[in-house]
């Protein structure tokens, strides 16, 4: 499995930002940087107002880290995974499987 690990990704954490006037926008902390195994598991297409989004489901897997919680995403080549659900791969806490959802960067 360490062998598959084989794209650099940075885990980030959601951080409240103050924006000067009470309220707060949302913004991004690294917490980690992480080899991972990226697979694609196919898409997804919602309408959007009048126009049509598309998002592509993609596995994460990478060593298990005791912080890594689907309030967090993964960044690295052009790329956000928001992760959607974590769970053990094999339930020996070795690795950690994160269901996302994939876009660009941008």
């Amino acid at each position: 499995m360490i062998g598959a690990l084989r794209q650099r990704l940075v885990l980030e954490s959601p951080v409240r930002v103050d924006d000067g006037f009470g309220g707060f926008t949302l913004g991004w902390t690294p917490v980690a940087d992480v080899w991972a195994e990226v697979t694609a598991q196919g898409g997804v297409e919602t309408l959007e107002g009048d126009r049509l989004s598309a998002q592509r489901r993609s596995t994460v897997t990478v060593r298990a880290l005791a912080v890594l919680t689907a309030a967090m995403r993964f960044t690295g080549a052009g790329r956000i995974y928001e992760i959607v659900s974590v769970r053990d791969l094999d339930g020996r806490a070795r690795f950690s499987i994160c269901d996302c959802l994939e876009t660009e960067l941008g």
